[in-house]
């Protein structure tokens, strides 16, 4: 959500519609930090899955199961979109792989679906927690933290230029690593860890607060963290706040007792999310094209939440019509030939 907020933000200023989120502090590009909660929680949550896995089979396992939740609706949404626009060859083997093998040595070769480039990072982290359980069986989480921080290290000292020594040696990996380590807080001491969580939670939100009043020195820009020089400040200034918040929320939900927990809406939208990262991009200007709304006559800030609203609706439908039933046909096939 607050991706698509960043997004939301971005072409309301692209059509040159005046908004007061846009001037105010620097809210404008703090809908990114999103992807950063993104990692943290992804860490968290395959840290959690995989805590009792130390065969090979379940290596196997792990890893088709995560191949079949990111490729299936991402492949059809993007082989919709090549066909409209074929690509050059290397970004339509990028497109298809989320591999990237033939980056320029200088430069990130950008994705049809621009929001996908976070899938690559993904992907990378659910292939060394595979080949963890595959080497160091009970102790893969152990040997996973202790690889990526090893990683992640050497890439925030010598700051390499080629891409792809920045891909494997990104500063980001830190945020999946701080997802592991909340996920062995939480299951070590679940019964006394609730008390914590409405520290945490305003800790983050005070953090927050800060970033968006004075800023937080462009890490916003994938060109300039990901893949520039500060990598390792997007970690200090957007994920170790986006670790306390991930936590707060964790150690609050080990009491089952509160409704927000059971709220179906809500339930439908986290379960939708990631048909609504997908597809928010390629639904903004569907609504701009149905002319409905009269640009030149709209609020600015209005046309964010109409925008934002559009998105989730548009992400919802996909998620109903074709990411959960498509999920649903596979692991049919793949249950049936116990795979």
């Amino acid at each position: 959500m607050l991706v698509v907020y960043a997004h939301a933000i971005d072409l309301v200023q692209r059509l040159n519609v005046s908004a007061h989120q846009i001037k105010w502090g620097y809210l404008e590009n703090f809908g990114a930090i999103g992807v950063d909660i993104f990692f943290v929680i992804s860490g968290f949550i395959m840290a959690f899955i995989s805590r009792n896995m130390s065969s090979k089979k379940d290596a196997f396992q792990f890893l088709l199961k995560r191949i079949v939740r990111i490729y299936p609706l991402y492949l059809c949404v993007t082989l919709i979109l090549i066909l409209k626009n074929v690509p050059p060859i290397e970004t339509l083997i990028k497109d298809i792989t989320l591999v990237p093998l033939f980056d320029k040595a200088n430069g990130f070769v950008p994705l049809t679906i621009s929001v996908a480039w976070s899938l690559s990072f993904e992907l990378f982290f659910y292939f060394i927690v595979f080949t963890s359980i595959i080497l160091a069986k009970k102790n893969h989480l152990k040997a996973t933290v202790i690889y990526f921080i090893l990683l992640a290290t050497i890439g925030s000292i010598f700051m390499f230029k080629e891409t792809h020594l920045q891909f494997i040696f990104n500063p980001i990996f830190f945020e999946f690593v701080l997802g592991i380590i909340i996920c062995q807080i939480f299951l070590i001491y679940r019964e006394k860890i609730y008390k914590t969580s409405f520290l945490l939670l305003l800790t983050a939100i005070a953090f927050y607060i800060l970033l968006i009043c004075f800023g937080y020195k462009n890490v916003s820009e994938v060109s300039i963290s990901i893949f520039g020089d500060k990598g390792l400040l997007r970690v200090l200034l957007w994920g170790i706040p986006s670790a306390l918040l991930v936590a707060g929320f964790v150690f609050f939900e080990s009491r089952k007792q509160y409704g927000i927990f059971k709220n179906k809406l809500l339930n439908l939208i986290g379960d939708a999310s990631y048909s609504i990262y997908l597809i928010h991009i390629l639904s903004f200007p569907i609504l701009i094209k149905l002319n409905i709304l009269k640009l030149d006559t709209i609020s600015g800030d209005l046309l964010i939440f109409i925008l934002i609203v559009f998105a989730v609706i548009s992400g919802i439908l996909v998620y109903l019509i074709i990411e959960k039933p498509l999920l649903k046909f596979i692991n049919t096939i793949l249950k049936k030939y116990n795979a």
